[in-house]
């Protein structure tokens, strides 16, 4: 049976470049610290990767890339590239559980209730032609 044992050459160029490598790290966490969150027109952002396919309310484009991909707004979930977030003119509305009046629940009860309404209709044909076979079958 044989046995390896590695050799530790204490200031070896080995633990010069891990040391390196760890003060880089640390650097660059502080400097990405910095911009991981920021407030602009009242949304607060945080800088967040995405795991399901979301688009930008702005451009309207995937947020995609190596991850964090955009920034999330904690108030009104506002989801916008970083980019984006440079040319963003909309003020934040506030939670959106709050806000009922905006923009967006409008479209959304209009299309709810469209949708409300066609199956609606939906029913009722299909009530008229159960009715119709009923009445066929009996005679």
């Amino acid at each position: 049976m044989r046995i390896f044992v590695t050799r530790c050459n204490p200031g070896g160029p080995i633990d010069k470049v891990h040391h390196f490598v760890s003060r880089e790290k640390s650097f660059k966490s502080r400097l990405m610290a910095k911009n991981r969150k920021q407030t602009i027109l009242g949304h607060n952002l945080h800088l967040q990767p995405y795991y399901e396919v979301t688009r930008c309310n702005h451009c309207q484009n995937i947020l995609w890339g190596v991850s964090p991909q955009g920034y999330h707004c904690t108030n009104c979930e506002l989801n916008i590239h970083r980019a984006c977030a440079k040319d963003l003119v909309e003020c934040c509305p506030g939670p959106a559980i709050q806000k009922n009046d905006s923009k967006i629940t409008k479209l959304m009860e209009k299309i709810s209730s469209r949708n409300h309404h066609q199956d609606k209709s939906r029913r009722h044909d299909d009530d008229a032609t159960a009715d119709d076979t009923t009445i066929s079958d009996n005679f």
